[in-house]
């Protein structure tokens, strides 16, 4: 599977789970979706949402006994599934607040972040605002709160991990806080044709095209290529410093250096 995915010719997203079946979804989030997308200026007036879900790949029309039986697919489940992990249960981030700079250290704070892609993404940002400084600068006669780092750079990070990486390895995607830096770490190697050079670029090879439309759609990316070369730029001028992108054994890794004022 890792060996069509990397030319391209297959696209793991897109596959039926199919121990799971159109029940598991949960119409209140499929509802929401909708909503959402609706709100980002998407116009889908007039098609059903059963239809949508299909043309979008979140679910596949399979025959059985002659009958058409929508299956949700990978991506199907990550975004709308009632509990996505019974299914897929390595498709959680696992966050840590590690004091030091060594992984090795006993971890302060341990979360298994689970649920739908929007409420992972959303609940890994609130544990990072726990855990970064949020220092005060006197502008007139009021404090106003800076975020140590850039969020829009962690947002950009998260985003990438949970579309990028690659579904057919079980592990989970880990973000890590020691006291110099922010690791991001995802699962896979880069796409086909990608390097790091050529990533700063704005090189843009999609290895999970329905789970990165889904984020498209939503507004949460652009579909520019753009992503990396603006998180680089935010961040460099919010601290002066640059992210430090780098492969280590089968993770792509993303690091944030912090402020060195702890």
């Amino acid at each position: 599977m890792r060996l069509f995915q990397s030319t391209e010719s297959f696209y793991y997203d897109e596959t039926s789970v199919i121990q799971s079946n159109a029940a598991d979804l949960d119409d209140k989030a499929i509802g929401s979706l909708l909503e959402d997308i609706t709100g980002q200026g998407f116009d889908i007036a007039g098609i059903s949402g059963e239809r949508l879900l299909v043309n979008w790949h979140l679910v596949r029309e399979t025959k059985k006994d002659v009958r058409k039986h929508p299956t949700p697919t990978l991506t199907g489940i990550l975004f709308l599934a009632s509990h996505p992990q019974q299914f897929l249960p390595y498709a959680y981030v696992s966050a840590f607040r590690i004091p030091g700079t060594d992984i090795s250290a006993e971890p302060y704070d341990q979360k298994h972040i689970d649920g739908r892609m929007v409420d992972i993404l959303h609940d890994v940002l609130r544990f990072l605002d726990i855990h970064l400084m949020r220092p005060h600068k006197i502008i007139g006669l009021l404090p106003e709160v800076q975020p140590e780092l850039p969020v829009v750079t962690l947002r950009e990070s998260l985003v990438n991990a949970l579309a990028h990486r690659d579904y057919t390895i079980s592990a989970p995607v880990r973000v890590i806080v020691f006291d110099d830096r922010v690791e991001i770490r995802t699962p896979g190697k880069l796409p086909n044709t990608v390097t790091i050079e050529s990533m700063r670029w704005g090189v843009h090879v999609l290895r999970n095209p329905t789970i990165y439309n889904v984020f498209l759609k939503l507004g949460f990316v652009t579909d520019a290529g753009s992503g990396i070369p603006r998180m680089i730029r935010v961040f460099r001028k919010a601290t002066g410093r640059e992210p430090i992108l780098r492969m280590e054994g089968n993770e792509f890794v993303t690091a944030f250096p912090r402020s060195s004022m702890l």
